[in-house]
């Protein structure tokens, strides 16, 4: 094979082929690919000899030209989104010619829409976020997911890769894998909202996060979007291992045939391994995950994948005979993707997925302590099938204008078999002391369709506005709602370097077939809520690399009824079994703030980047449910996850190509909790019991957070593979991150905490969130 020729736009470069014969009906093949990204590019009109030949480049960039008579021929290959090339070349003889990459100079794209940032993908200059290395260093779980709490407007805790964004709930982000949307993308989800992400970052290309004012192409998500596409365009086989105290896991990829390239990696969990080795025997997890794809070319235009990703979860509690706990989880996506150029301004990409979701969870408690008196038993059984149609499709009519529609469809139906039964002492919010007892006998079995519809239009108005206006409609047959989102957002360039953006848009949510909350005893489905984004951003690229983002957003949720929340314990296993179970009902949320972004990341051996944001998030609340002692406090307060302030810096050095430390800061204040304390009666057995009183609702804060961590890698070439172990170094200076405020009523000989007066003495029983962690491991690439 010839070695690959890049061509400058607008000048002209000649290539010969020295051939045994000198006659007519040449050949020639080649491959149009950008500039500054390597990536190919579909779509591009191929004019030869000033004749506008009947196809464009296929979806992976190639063109042929057939019939050529000798002699020198003009090349010209063009798209809305490049500067023109031209290439010369001689026609001496028959045979192929190889003409090797043209590689096409973008244009000044302008992303329309603001919070967008791209990771993992080489960045044009309208883009701001991370690069490939930074991904997997700046995550100490190596997570697909993770690495987006260290953007602006994100927010998550220590334990969780689940996320949420400006001041949304983490259900309100959809998540997407090469156009396959993840219904469950989390294992050990019932821990904190999920441990990590189900996809290996192994096999990750780019990601893109949209924080608000996204396109109407996107349904179903109230806050943002998380958008994953796996590694493609792979020339040749590769194969890595890793290993750490957190996973172990297999990669490899590759070709077959002339047209086809695969991929498969997949993990198994090392928690369950190194628990016990720390004592750790109360809860141990385990899990594994698989992702496998093959794609090929059908023809020159069209390109099929078929893809399949698995996750699997099994968790057992037990804390000396109290409680005693199983929970296992599965989910498996398969799905097919065809990718079509009809024509140099016409493309299409269809998905058509299958959805198997499946749940267990059993146990119980039976305690009879200070403070806890009772029994609990759980039996929950779900499974969740779904069958999906989604297409989209691309039309390029002008080089001023881009059109954009599609629609999805699904078929969905789900199986709830829920028993549950508790009895324990409580006291009601007059202190009377009386016995609980509370059972749920539920199985259902709903189904449901939801249909969807979008437009937009993409428009280039004499280059100084872009405007892109849409709309998207849904419906569910689960809730009879029609659902009508208009959405527009505009891009203003201020001479070469700035650009101003704003978006606003309406944006809707209906709970899912597997998310029918039978375990606070709903049998329909709540109504779909609503919120109204308004964002506009400022960017500015300086001439020596760094990158300047500065955005302002306002987020109004116009239908949001409530939730059941913990007052003590936002994260516990089975929320429903716990006194402190409280109703809070709704009329509308808000969120708003301010983010500054810079980054400088230029290829050098020092790159950076720190953001801070300030913002608040707040809810009306109407009324709180809850027939125990609480302080109530109504009116507008603080969401769960209001942070207030935020920051975060980022540093990598590379000193040689083999050696990358990187470290990294992160402080935020905010979070509302619930204070309390107890007092006690006697029973009539002279036993004690302690029970809870709660101060006012949300009426404190957690003290501010803060960590560094550190971590340093190295390459050692070992013949034709490379080991890469490396060391990730957790909140290097400790610092005591408080995770729970807690209160215990036992001392340490277990007697009841009192007094000489038989007064409630209290006893700090707080857990933090990790101390100094070392997280070691390698990867072998071969």
């Amino acid at each position: 094979m010839l070695p690959s020729l890049r061509w400058i736009p607008l000048c002209t470069g000649v290539l010969s082929s020295t051939a045994l014969a000198q006659q007519a009906d040449g050949s020639a093949i080649g491959r149009a690919v950008d500039a500054a990204t390597g990536e190919p590019l579909p779509g591009v009109e191929v004019v030869l000899d000033g004749a506008l030949q009947d196809h464009a480049t296929t979806i992976d960039g190639t063109f042929r030209l057939r019939g050529l008579a000798l002699g020198t021929h003009r090349l010209e290959l063009q798209s809305p989104d490049h500067q023109l090339a031209l290439v010369t070349f001689e026609v001496t003889g028959p045979g192929e010619l190889a003409l090797g990459e043209v590689a096409l100079e973008p244009v000044a794209v302008i992303v329309v829409t603001p919070g967008t940032f791209s990771m993992l993908r080489d960045r044009r200059a309208s883009q701001q976020g991370l690069s490939g290395a930074q991904v997997k260093e700046m995550s100490w779980s190596e997570d697909a997911t993770r690495a987006a709490t260290r953007l602006p407007g994100v927010t998550a805790s220590d334990y969780s890769s689940r996320f949420s964004i400006r001041g949304g709930e983490a259900d309100e982000v959809a998540i997407i894998l090469d156009g396959m949307t993840l219904a469950e993308p989390f294992h050990q989800r019932d821990y904190q909202g999920g441990l990590f992400s189900v996809i290996d970052v192994t096999s990750i290309e780019g990601v893109t996060l949209n924080t608000g004012g996204f396109g109407a192409e996107h349904g179903n998500a109230l806050s943002g979007v998380y958008e994953l596409t796996s590694r493609q365009g792979i020339d040749q086989r590769a194969s890595s291992l890793g290993l750490s105290i957190l996973f172990s896991r297999a990669f490899t990829e590759g070709r077959f045939g002339e047209a086809g390239e695969y991929l498969v990696t997949a993990r198994r969990s090392m928690l369950d391994v190194v628990y016990p080795a720390l004592g750790q025997v109360e809860f141990l997890p385990s899990f594994e995950d698989a992702y496998a794809k093959a794609a090929f070319d059908l023809g020159p235009d069209q390109t099929l994948s078929v893809h399949t990703l698995y996750a699997g979860d099994r968790a057992h509690v037990s804390n000396g005979g109290y409680d005693d706990f199983d929970l296992t989880y599965r989910s498996l996506y398969s799905w097919l993707r065809l990718r079509s150029m009809w024509s140099a301004k016409l493309a299409s990409d269809t998905v058509l997925s299958v959805t198997s979701l499946g749940q267990e969870r059993s146990g119980g408690y039976q305690k009879y302590d200070h403070s806890d008196k009772g029994s609990f038993e759980v039996a929950d059984q779900r499974s969740f099938l779904g069958l999906g149609l989604e297409q989209d499709w691309t039309w390029v009519p002008g080089r001023r204008a881009t059109v954009r529609f599609g629609f999805e469809g699904r078929h969905e139906r789900a199986h709830y078999d829920y028993h549950y039964a508790q009895s324990e002492l409580r006291l009601d919010a007059d202190e009377n002391i009386y016995t609980y007892d509370a059972a749920l006998d539920h199985l259902l079995d709903p189904t449901g369709q939801r249909v969807g519809a979008y437009g937009s239009v993409r428009l280039d108005l004499w280059e100084r506005l872009y405007l892109e206006p849409g709309v998207r409609y849904d419906f569910a047959t689960t809730t009879e709602t029609h659902l009508i989102s208009p959405r527009v957002a505009a891009a203003v360039p201020i001479g070469d370097r700035t650009i101003l953006r704003t978006a606003w848009g309406i944006y809707h949510q209906t709970p899912a077939l597997y998310q029918l909350d039978v375990a606070h005893d709903a049998t329909t489905f709540a109504a779909p809520e609503e919120a109204w984004h308004y964002v506009a951003g400022l960017e500015h690229q300086t001439e020596f690399g760094l990158s300047l983002r500065a955005e302002a957003y306002l987020k109004q949720y116009t239908a949001n009824g409530g939730y059941w929340m913990n007052l003590r314990d936002q994260w516990e296993v089975f929320p429903e079994a716990r006194n402190d179970d409280v109703q809070v009902v709704l009329d509308g949320a808000r969120s708003r703030g301010v983010e500054l972004l810079a980054i400088y990341d230029i290829g050098d051996q020092l790159s950076f980047w720190a953001s801070y944001a300030l913002a608040s998030a707040e809810e009306n609340v109407t009324d709180i449910v809850y027939d125990g002692l609480l302080e109530e406090r109504t009116g507008w307060l603080p969401r769960n996850n209001d942070q207030r302030h935020t920051v975060q810096l980022d540093a990598t050095w590379r000193p040689t190509s083999r050696l990358t430390l990187n470290g990294a800061w992160q402080y935020y204040k905010g979070w509302p909790r619930t204070t309390y304390t107890y007092d006690l009666q006697y029973l009539d057995n002279g036993r004690v019991h302690f029970y809870p009183t709660h101060a006012a609702f949300k009426g404190a804060g957690y003290p501010p957070y803060h960590r560094l961590d550190l971590r340093v890698s190295y390459a050692f070439p070992i013949g034709p593979t490379t080991l890469t172990p490396y060391v990730y170094v957790l909140n290097v200076y400790n610092r005591h991150n408080l995770e729970k405020y807690d209160l215990d009523t036992s001392n340490e000989d277990g007697t009841p905490s009192l007094d000489s007066d038989g007064n409630y003495v209290t006893v700090r029983d707080d857990t933090y969130f990790l101390g100094t962690v070392p997280v070691v491991g390698f990867d072998w690439s071969f």
